[in-house]
């Protein structure tokens, strides 16, 4: 019944209340432990409407209209190669944020830095003393007695090193790149996350406008195409006649 639950309730109060500061305090600690993750979002509209030049549809490419075409130029955002060209364009491989390789050497030479001596201590004279002595000996007595390494020959660079580099933009970019249609509009949603709001904002903006720019050169390089058709199809035409 009612009363023998509130009974229950009553006499495991301390035990309810308990497990309630537990869990909120534990909530609380992981929620302040987290890195704050940010999403910005963008949006760019599909154009419904077909592209014709009187009956040459052989040689003009369409418009995405329907839902497989806006699914196609989903899978072209989300794509690796659409990654690439827009981290080319914006220069993503400079910014250690997205380049896991550049920021793996910016934090080896930050730990090498590091591991200096500081200046004015007892280890920055001994090794200011050591580098000075160094100096005046004679390179192959300290190999010879072994308080130094031969110089090996410098090692060229890794010529896998760049490709590295870019595949590890490209996945650290499309790993916080959301693409999607709006419902069932002609919108197409893009959105990424990153730990940094003025970062992601960025991204989402930049992709959606170079997207918007790569469709609007596809219209022209189809428009250049029919216009030469045409021409080409006009001068057989007065050839013929004549």
């Amino acid at each position: 019944s009612l009363r023998d639950l509130i009974k229950v309730l009553r006499r495991r109060r301390a035990i309810i209340f308990g497990t309630v500061v537990v869990t909120t305090l534990a909530s609380a600690l992981i929620a302040y432990g987290m890195t704050p993750r940010y999403t910005a979002g963008s949006a760019v509209s599909i154009e419904p409407r077909e592209t014709r030049v009187l009956d040459t549809e052989a040689v003009l490419e369409q418009v995405p209209q329907d839902r497989t075409q806006i699914e196609t130029e989903i899978k072209l955002l989300a794509s690796r190669s659409f990654a690439q060209y827009a981290i080319e364009t914006l220069g993503l491989l400079d910014d250690p944020d997205f380049n896991p390789v550049l920021r793996a050497q910016l934090e080896d030479a930050g730990a090498i830095g590091s591991d200096a001596p500081e200046e004015g201590t007892w280890a920055a004279l001994v090794a200011e003393y050591s580098a000075m002595v160094a100096d005046w000996v004679p390179e192959t007595w300290l190999v010879a007695t072994g308080l130094a390494q031969q110089a090996s020959d410098p090692v060229g660079p890794d010529p896998y090193e760049a490709q590295n580099a870019l595949e590890g933009t490209i996945d650290s970019l499309l790993g916080g790149l959301r693409v999607e249609q709006s419902g069932n509009s002609y919108v197409i949603s893009i959105q990424y996350t990153a730990t940094d709001p003025q970062k992601s904002a960025f991204v989402a903006n930049e992709v959606a406008r170079l997207y918007v720019e790569n469709r609007l050169d596809t219209k022209r390089s189809v428009n250049t195409r029919a216009a030469q058709w045409l021409s080409a199809r006009a001068d057989q035409l007065r050839t013929a006649l004549l």
